[in-house]
């Protein structure tokens, strides 16, 4: 029971990714298409722009406990297609079978790969604890424990032709260098304060900003440092065929024991950390006739990894004329899978953001008399 706990998490974090910090459980600015710079307030402030935390306008205290979000998306393959393609096909006797792909399903597959690449990726963010309060002579102060695990893959357009069209008998040549993976899992302390700032401004005009400092703990990570492979084959007479395999990668990675497949231990929320960091949110927001227009950079820092590190390589280059040979084979293996070492420390940067926001109420003094009542319109970069 523990190693399947054990190899859920892992599993939870490797296909789980850039993870966006603040954007999943601030219920307003998801309500609102995901245009959270200027509408977050209070806690959905953290790690979005620490300055809106000075612009509740009255006195307040609020808490959370065990809020979340997450969002996948797929350039690779949309919901339509999967339920078209990989759902299989009814039956004479009601049974799905599988369904068998003509040359215009593969090239319908393909055609998502416009620029050679698709995107998939997946972000959770756990809001544990927080708390926020705000006095409009002191400005807003909130404190909060977030986990946030990731997941991105892009994946090159050759990878899927070759799983539908395998080597070609005339000959066939299928490059993955672009292919690139990372993952994460790290739970962050924040504590994050705005407030008006004290500057002589114009009437109808005011300025605030604010600054949050967070004390990463690490957990997981995987990232492909470097990654070049390319298969092809050749027809050289007599059905036979020379292959061509050249491989070229670095991938690095670090994590807790309840990721190494080795060690038995039971599955602990608060296990000691494989890596610490250290990141800054600094944020301003201006507020121009009832306009809004807000700006923050967030997680400005990085993690370094210490314990289990580990990486995985691979420089293998071949002309095989007979792939059955057991040499052959082992060298196949490594040349597919690499070889791991044990490394030192190594420091990966946290997914800094630059944000830029503009909000208008219908109420402002700017706002054109057209606009209807209680509207709030935002737009988000």
């Amino acid at each position: 029971m523990r190693s399947v706990v054990r190899n859920s998490v892992a599993a939870l974090v490797i296909l789980s990714a850039g993870v966006s910090a603040g954007e999943r459980s601030g219920s307003r600015g998801i309500g609102m298409a995901r245009t959270v710079n200027g509408p977050a307030r209070g806690l959905a402030a953290l790690g979005v722009n620490p300055a809106n935390l000075g612009m509740n306008g009255y006195t307040l205290v609020s808490a959370e406990l065990l809020s979340f979000g997450f969002r996948t998306t797929s350039e690779m393959i949309s919901y339509d297609l999967y339920n078209e393609f990989f759902t299989g096909v009814a039956g004479p006797n009601g049974v799905r079978e599988p369904r068998y792909l003509d040359e215009a399903d593969k090239q319908r597959i393909l055609s998502r790969f416009p620029d050679g690449t698709a995107l998939s990726s997946l972000d959770l963010e756990l809001v544990s604890a927080g708390v926020a309060a705000y006095h409009p002579s002191l400005g807003g102060l909130a404190v909060a424990i977030t986990d946030r695990l990731g997941v991105n893959a892009v994946i090159p357009k050759d990878f899927m032709t070759i799983l539908l069209y395998g080597l070609d008998p005339n000959g066939s040549s299928y490059a993955f260098d672009r292919l690139r993976a990372s993952a994460w899992w790290f739970r962050e302390f924040n504590v994050s304060y705005g407030t008006r700032l004290p500057i002589s401004l114009p009437p109808g005009t005011e300025l605030y900003g604010g600054i949050g400092m967070k004390f990463i703990a690490g957990y997981g990570f995987f990232e492909t440092e470097r990654y070049r492979a390319a298969v092809a084959n050749e027809p050289v007479g007599g059905g036979q065929y020379v292959a061509r395999l050249d491989f070229d990668y670095v991938i690095r990675r670090s994590g807790v024991e309840m990721f190494d497949p080795r060690n038995s231990g039971a599955f602990s929320l608060f296990p000691a950390p494989a890596g610490k960091g250290f990141g800054i949110d600094v944020g301003l927001a201006a507020i121009i006739h009832g306009i809004e227009a807000h700006l923050s950079v967030t997680d400005i820092g990085s993690i370094s990894w210490k314990r289990n590190t580990v990486e995985t390589y691979s420089r293998y280059r071949a002309e095989l004329t007979d792939p059955f040979l057991g040499t052959i084979e082992d060298s196949l293996q490594y040349a597919v899978r690499g070889r791991n070492r044990a490394i030192g420390e190594f420091s990966a940067p946290l997914p800094t953001k630059l944000r830029v926001g503009i909000v208008l109420e219908s109420g402002a003094s700017a706002a054109p008399s057209w606009i209807p009542t209680n509207l709030l319109i935002a737009v988000d970069y």
